[in-house]
């Protein structure tokens, strides 16, 4: 990634390694996601991995554009985004550690780190393959189409996004 970035302009390249540094706490994010629905916990799972995490980057954006006048390169909303990220990853991690029982902390566990390895290399890959695909529709935009038509592409996939956040809801509920 870090050749990859030298070749972008500088704005550019400072998006692109912000956005680099986002897999690791959206897999967190998935997982905590994943504990809670095995708790029987789905609304807990919807809200801290897709409310939260949307209403901080909506929030941060309108703090940076409107109230302190910034201009919003793609730079700064990649690292607005990395702070909306991390603010949902501290809510999830807390409403899994408020869901779990208490008995959980109180067990002494064992740790077979080979075998959490080997099962954890092939979930890293499917995940990393898996978040490339959720986007790569943007990258083969990029090829055919002006920034212009991307943004508008990006913003309408947003919006999807969201509409698709409360239809998950009414279907939990």
């Amino acid at each position: 990634m870090a050749v990859i970035s030298r070749y972008l302009p500088n704005d550019l390249s400072r998006a692109f390694f912000f956005a680099s540094l986002t897999i690791l706490p959206i897999s967190l994010m998935s997982l905590n996601q994943e504990i809670l629905l095995a708790l029987k916990r789905p609304v807990d799972a919807v809200l801290a991995h897709h409310a939260v995490r949307h209403c901080a980057f909506a929030a941060m954006i309108l703090a940076c554009a409107y109230v302190w006048r910034v201009r919003l390169t793609a730079a700064l909303a990649i690292e607005i985004f990395c702070g909306a990220l991390v603010i949902a990853l501290l809510v999830s991690c807390g409403l899994v550690l408020a869901r779990l029982p208490h008995r959980v902390f109180q067990i002494h566990s064992r740790y077979h780190t080979r075998e959490w390895l080997s099962s954890a290399t092939a979930f890293l890959s499917i995940t990393v393959v898996q978040k490339a695909a959720n986007r790569g529709d943007m990258l083969l935009l990029g090829v055919f189409c002006s920034r212009a038509e991307i943004g508008v592409y990006g913003a309408a996939q947003l919006l999807t996004s969201a509409l698709s956040l409360l239809v998950s809801c009414v279907e939990t509920v």
